[in-house]
């Protein structure tokens, strides 16, 4: 009795060893996206670009160059968002009073653990308990 029930023991021990060696790990990529603020009609998907550059007062025109760029710094409200999809490297979308232009930042690759991992557990748990029923088995023969 205790011979079948420590060979079947192993037997799913080793089945269930073999299920937690063969689960892959899932790997995703997430894409990171921002966007500087809502572009008004009639500006350029850019526009917000004015407002990250060091100073103007070297440039032809400086003074309504600099008051553009405080202009764009006031309306900075920016916003990120991670897509489990591709966008390529920017997309534009309506939202309310314009429209948000969306550039890529960042990929990232996410590692999730497999399901299927959880099996080591009852593995180690049969492998033991099928070879505590070979050691019964034994000392019972030797009584």
């Amino acid at each position: 009795m205790f011979l079948t029930v420590g060979t079947l023991a192993l037997a799913l021990g080793g089945a269930s060893l073999g299920l937690s060696r063969l689960a892959e790990d899932i790997v995703a990529v997430e894409y990171h996206y921002r966007s500087e603020g809502v572009i008004k009609a009639g500006e350029t998907l850019d526009a917000f670009d004015i407002a990250f550059q060091g100073p103007l007062t070297n440039r032809p025109n400086a003074e309504a160059l600099i008051q553009r760029q405080q202009d764009m710094i006031a309306r900075v409200d920016q916003q990120f968002r991670v897509l489990d999809h591709d966008r390529r490297s920017s997309f534009v979308e309506d939202v309310e009073n314009g429209k948000r232009f969306w550039r890529e930042y960042e990929q990232s690759a996410v590692e999730t653990a497999s399901p299927l991992r959880w099996f080591i557990i009852p593995a180690l748990a049969l492998f033991f308990g099928g070879l505590g029923c070979f050691i019964s088995s034994f000392r019972l023969r030797l009584k």
